[in-house]
C-alpha cells in the first residue's frame, strides 16, 4: 500500500495493482489469523476487516480507480477458497462484512459493474457456504445471512440516487431486480422443505 501510494503519479497503473494486492493480503491475513490460525478473536478480526473495507473504498476514492475497487473486492472473495471456509459463522460474517465495504463505495461513486460483481461473488459465496455448512446450521441463521446481503444491496442500488438525487438508469433497475429475484429464490429454495 506504501509503494502504491508513493508512485501513485509516476506509475498509476502499478500504484493499483499494488494498492489492490496491498486490501487483499490484509484481507487474507487478517481471516487467516482468526479463522485458520486462531491468533486473534473473531470480533477483533471482524473490526479489522472492518477497517481494511473502509481503507479499501477510502482509497479507491482516493484515486478514483474502479480497478482498485474490484481489484479489493475480488481478493476479499478469494480469500476464503484460498485457506479454507473456516467456520460457517465466521464465513457468513466475513461475506457481510466484504459486502459492507462495497456498500460504502458505491453510496459516493457511480460503479454499477462493481456492484453487480460484489452482488454475484456474494451470491456464489453463500451458496458454497450453504452447500458445505447447510446441514450443521439452522434455517434462521441461513435466512439470516442472506437477508442481510439482500438488504446491503438493496442499500448498494439504492442509496447513491437518493443522496446525490440521482435518477436510476435501466442498468441500476436490472440491479434491483436482480437482488430482489435472487432473494426470493434463495429464500424460496431454503425454507420450501419445511415451510412449502
Amino acid at each position: 500500500l506504501g509503494l502504491g501510494y508513493y508512485w501513485r503519479k509516476r506509475y498509476p497503473i502499478l500504484n493499483q495493482v499494488l494498492s489492490g494486492g496491498g486490501i487483499s493480503v490484509l484481507y487474507l491475513s487478517i481471516f487467516a489469523a482468526s479463522a485458520i490460525y486462531n491468533m486473534i478473536h473473531f470480533y477483533v478480526a471482524i473490526a479489522f476487516l472492518l477497517l481494511v473495507s473502509a481503507a479499501s473504498a477510502a482509497l479507491a476514492l482516493r484515486y478514483n480507480s474502479m480497478a482498485l475497487a474490484i481489484i479489493g473486492v475480488l481478493g476479499a472473495f478469494i480469500v476464503p477458497f484460498t485457506l479454507g471456509m473456516g467456520e460457517a459463522w465466521q464465513l457468513l460474517a466475513y461475506v457481510i462484512v466484504v459486502d459492507l465495504g462495497v456498500l460504502l463505495l458505491s453510496t459516493f461513486l457511480y460503479w454499477r459493474w462493481l456492484t453487480l460483481l460484489a452482488l454475484v461473488c456474494s451470491l456464489v459465496l453463500f451458496g458454497i457456504w450453504y452447500g458445505e455448512f447447510g446441514g450443521k446450521v439452522s434455517l434462521t441463521t441461513a435466512e439470516v445471512g442472506i437477508t442481510l446481503i439482500f438488504l446491503i444491496f438493496v442499500g448498494a442500488t439504492t442509496l447513491f440516487h437518493i443522496i446525490w438525487r440521482r435518477i436510476p438508469k435501466a442498468f441500476d433497475y436490472t440491479l434491483m431486480v436482480l437482488n430482489a429475484s435472487a432473494y426470493f429464490g434463495i429464500s424460496l429454495g431454503l425454507m420450501w422443505d419445511d415451510f412449502r
